[in-house]
C-alpha cells in the first residue's frame, strides 16, 4: 500500500480532501519536468510575485512558470503549490491530464488555477497588475510592503521568508517594487473586482512588512493606516478584507486601524 492510501486509511472517518490538504501542505509536492513543459504556454497563474514562496527547497520564480496554484477536479479543493524537490508526491502529465501521484501512481486529477484578465494589463505607471495584486482563487493578496525590517537583526518570525523570497524574485528578473503606492493598489483592485466570472474575486487579504524605524518619516501603524484610508476611498468600500501587520502597542493605534473600515 502506498504511503498515500496508508494516510487515507489510517484517517477514513475525515474527508478524503481534507487529509490531502494536510498532508500535500505539510510535506509539498514536486512536479515533474514533463508537467513544467506542457504549462508553459498555458494560461494560468505562475509561481512568483507573491509575497511568501512556502517552497521547501528551491525558491520558484516567475521566470522558471512552475504553476501557483491546483485545485483537486473532484471537488474544487484549492492549495497553493509549495514545491519540494523532493516529496513522493509529484504532479504529472498522463494522457493529456494533470494528476498528482505517488511512484507514478495517479491519487487525484488537478488543473491549474486561470490567470484573472487582470494579469495580462499594466497600470497607468506601466506596472504589470499582477506584480501588485496575486490571485488565490476568489482572494486577491496585496502586498503593501515587500521588506521587513526584523531581517536586519536577524530578528524574523522563524517560519516567515518574505525578504528572502522578495530577493531571489529579484535575483531573477521580476520587476519589483518594495514599497507600492496606494493609488495604483486602488487601480488594481478596481479591475480586478469589476471581472465578472464564475471565479469571481470576493476576498481581499494586504499585508506586508514590519516597518521597525520610519519609511519617509513615517512609522508602521501610519504607514499601513494611511494607505488603508486611501485604499478605502479608492474602492468605495471594502470587500470582505483584513490586514496582516505588525500590532499596533496602544488601544489609539487599534482604533486607528478599526477606523480605516477593514476587519
Amino acid at each position: 500500500m502506498s504511503n498515500i492510501d496508508t494516510i487515507l486509511a489510517k484517517y477514513s472517518d475525515v474527508p478524503r480532501s481534507v487529509v490531502l490538504r494536510y498532508e500535500l501542505n505539510r510535506i509539498g509536492v514536486a512536479i515533474s519536468a514533463d508537467a513544467v513543459d506542457a504549462v508553459q504556454n498555458m494560461d494560468i497563474c505562475f509561481k512568483g510575485e507573491f509575497m511568501f514562496s512556502w517552497d521547501s527547497t528551491d525558491r520558484k520564480t516567475l521566470s522558471q512558470k512552475v504553476p501557483w496554484c491546483y485545485h483537486f477536479k473532484r471537488d474544487d479543493t484549492i492549495f497553493i503549490n509549495r514545491t519540494n524537490d523532493k516529496s513522493p508526491y509529484v504532479i504529472e502529465r498522463q494522457n493529456g491530464k494533470f494528476f498528482l501521484c505517488e511512484d507514478h501512481k495517479p491519487f487525484e486529477e488537478i488543473y491549474f488555477s486561470p490567470a484573472p484578465a487582470y494579469y495580462h494589463k499594466k497600470t497607468s505607471k506601466g506596472v504589470p497588475m499582477s506584480q501588485i495584486a496575486q490571485s488565490i482563487g476568489d482572494q486577491l493578496f496585496v502586498t503593501i510592503n515587500k521588506y521587513c525590517e526584523y531581517f536586519k537583526g536577524d530578528n524574523q518570525c522563524l517560519f516567515c521568508d518574505l525578504t528572502p523570497t522578495g530577493a531571489d524574485q529579484a535575483k531573477h528578473g521580476e520587476a519589483l517594487a518594495i514599497h507600492r503606492n496606494p493609488e495604483e493598489i486602488v487601480e488594481v483592485l478596481n479591475e480586478a473586482y469589476s471581472e465578472i466570472k464564475p471565479r469571481a474575486h470576493r476576498h481581499l487579504i494586504i499585508s506586508g512588512g514590519t516597518i521597525t524605524s520610519t519609511y519617509k518619516g513615517v512609522a508602521d501603524l501610519e504607514y499601513y493606516a494611511s494607505r488603508l484610508e486611501t485604499i478605502a476611498k479608492g474602492i468605495r468600500r471594502w470587500y470582505p478584507a483584513a490586514i496582516q501587520m505588525g500590532p499596533p502597542p496602544t488601544r489609539e493605534g487599534w482604533q486607528r486601524i478599526k477606523d480605516s473600515g477593514i476587519g
